[in-house]
């Protein structure tokens, strides 16, 4: 009987196995893997301008692209794995009353914000609705994208934190109450957006310590859903709440005292 060969656990390798080993999935993945503040690419630097993170340090930040040819995203770090079985997908919540009246509706909204709607209500993947909005284009919808990424605005690039002990991913507060008034603008008639926010933490792994730390927001509406604003991942719970919530709680201090403007509308959360 020929004896099996035992591959080692990404873990087990030494350095020079495992940065080889990145080196070969970077070249066929299409991977930016970021070691240092010093190997910053230029789209790191673009994205560092944006107004809320120019005073970071970027020190703990690392950079990957999206893959063309898949909705998954990888982080890879040369002492840190997120093993595959341990990854999970962050999806949105089930549509309101609100939403779905929007939704069914044939005068209040555009037919782009009726698939948007659709696309969220029955999780349709990208492959399949950029294969719709072909056929759509090319049955007179001109006004329609080619691309799922460019209908539902899609990140091409994300950041994840090295922070308290885990990796943190903030979508943004602001972000989150746009996609809220985009559903709800016409039910809401006040400048004073009121929100409820929840953070507890939630086990992903049977065999392993492995927990996502979600920042759930929810704005005080009757029949609105929660939507994430970050999450935190890690073997134990973040080691200090100050780094955890940093970008939350001065997201929220700012929209608070000066407010953001949406379709001519200045909006100011509490």
């Amino acid at each position: 009987h020929q004896k099996m060969r035992q591959v080692k656990r990404f873990r087990n390798l030494s350095r020079r196995q495992k940065n080889r080993h990145l080196k070969q999935l970077q070249m066929s993945q299409n991977i930016v893997i970021i070691e240092s503040k010093n190997s910053f690419n230029q789209k790191v630097k673009l994205i560092a301008n944006n107004s809320l993170l120019d005073k970071e340090n970027f020190e703990d930040v690392s950079h990957f692209e999206n893959n063309n040819n898949s909705n998954n995203v990888r982080n890879i770090d040369t002492n840190a794995v997120i093993e595959q079985s341990n990854v999970i997908s962050v999806s949105t919540f089930s549509i309101s009353p609100q939403r779905e009246h929007l939704l069914h509706s044939k005068k209040q909204i555009s037919l782009r914000e009726k698939l948007i709607l659709w696309t969220d209500r029955y999780k349709i993947g990208h492959k399949s609705l950029t294969s719709l909005l072909h056929i759509l284009k090319c049955e007179g919808h001109d006004n329609l994208p080619n691309d799922s990424r460019s209908l539902m605005k899609t990140p091409r690039s994300t950041i994840i934190y090295n922070r308290s002990g885990g990796y943190y991913y903030h979508y943004g507060l602001q972000n989150g109450i746009i996609d809220q008034l985009k559903q709800f603008s016409v039910f809401i008639n006040n400048n004073i957006i009121y929100i409820n926010v929840n953070i507890d933490g939630l086990p992903i792994s049977k065999s392993s310590k492995s927990q996502l730390w979600p920042i759930l927001v929810q704005v005080v509406f009757e029949n609105s859903a929660p939507f994430l604003v970050g999450a935190f991942h890690g073997y134990n719970k973040p080691s200090t709440s100050n780094n955890f919530l940093r970008h939350f709680v001065k997201e929220y201090k700012q929209l608070s005292t000066s407010g953001f403007t949406y379709e001519n509308n200045v909006y100011y959360v509490k």
